[in-house]
C-alpha cells in the first residue's frame, strides 16, 4: 500500500504544501503581531503576561519557538527578523539597552540584572538551536590592531575543536573573509566578504567549517567574536 501519492514530493505539491504553512491561521496570527524592528510585544523574554512589569504578550522569544512548534518556515521573513535581534542580543551582551523589559525592576538591583542578562543569553541561545542555529559560544575574543590595513587570518579550527564565530566590531571598520573549507561541499573554496563596521553595528555570524579572516580599514580598530 502506498502511503504517498504520486508527485507527493513536486515542486508543485511541495509549493503548495508550503503556502498552507503560511496561511495556517493560529501562525499567522502569530506572525502579524511582529513589530518592524523583529520584536514582539516590546519584550525579549516571553514572560507570562504580568500588569506589574508592564508584560502585556507573551514575547520574542516565546513567539519565536511558537512559530516553529506551529511549522512556521524557518527561512521566513518573519525569522530573520528575529534571528537578527537574537544574535544582537548576543553579541551586545553588556549593552543594558537590551534590558529595556525589566529596566523598571532591575535599575535599583546591579545582582538583578547580571541575572536577567544571563537568562535573556541562555534564552536567545536556546531559541536560535530550536531554529536550527545550535551554536553555544563560550568565550569572548577582542583584539586591536592600531595601523589600517592590518590583515588577520585566514584563522580556522578543525574538528573536533571546530568552532563557530559571531564577529563584530566596536571601533573602526574592517573587511571581513568567511571562506567554506569544508570536505565535499558544493560550495568547497568559495567565499564571502562584508564591511564590518562600529557606525553600522553589523555583524557575520560564521559556522564551523569556515575559515575567518579580516582586514582592518581605519585605525585602532577593536574587533570582538564570540566563539
Amino acid at each position: 500500500m502506498d502511503l504517498a501519492p504520486d508527485g507527493y514530493a513536486s515542486p508543485e505539491g511541495l509549493a503548495e504544501a508550503a503556502e498552507a504553512v503560511r496561511s495556517y491561521k493560529p501562525a499567522a496570527s502569530v506572525a502579524k503581531k511582529q513589530r518592524p524592528t523583529g520584536i514582539w510585544a516590546g519584550n525579549i523574554m516571553g514572560l507570562a503576561p504580568s500588569a506589574v512589569h508592564g508584560i502585556r504578550d507573551v514575547g520574542t522569544v516565546a513567539q519565536y519557538r511558537r512559530l516553529l512548534q506551529l511549522g512556521w518556515r524557518a527561512d521566513d521573513r518573519t525569522f530573520k527578523l528575529t534571528t537578527r535581534v537574537l544574535f544582537r542580543l548576543l553579541s551586545r551582551d553588556p549593552d543594558p539597552a537590551l534590558l529595556f523589559e525589566f529596566k523598571k525592576t532591575v535599575k535599583e538591583s546591579p545582582l538583578t540584572e547580571g541575572w536577567v542578562r544571563n537568562t535573556l543569553r541562555e534564552a536567545a541561545s536556546t531559541a536560535l538551536a530550536e531554529a536550527g542555529i545550535d551554536t553555544e559560544f563560550v568565550q569572548d575574543n577582542h583584539s586591536l590592531s592600531v595601523p589600517p590595513g592590518t590583515l588577520r587570518g585566514l584563522h580556522f579550527q578543525t574538528p573536533p575543536a571546530a568552532q563557530a564565530k559571531l564577529v563584530r566590531v566596536a571601533r573602526g571598520a574592517i573587511l571581513d573573509v568567511a571562506v567554506d573549507i569544508r570536505a565535499g561541499s558544493p560550495c568547497y573554496g568559495r567565499h564571502v566578504s562584508c564591511r564590518l563596521s562600529a557606525e553600522a553595528w553589523n555583524q557575520l555570524f560564521i559556522p564551523e567549517g569556515f575559515a575567518h579572516g579580516f582586514c582592518t580599514l581605519e585605525p585602532d580598530t577593536e574587533v570582538i567574536y564570540k566563539v
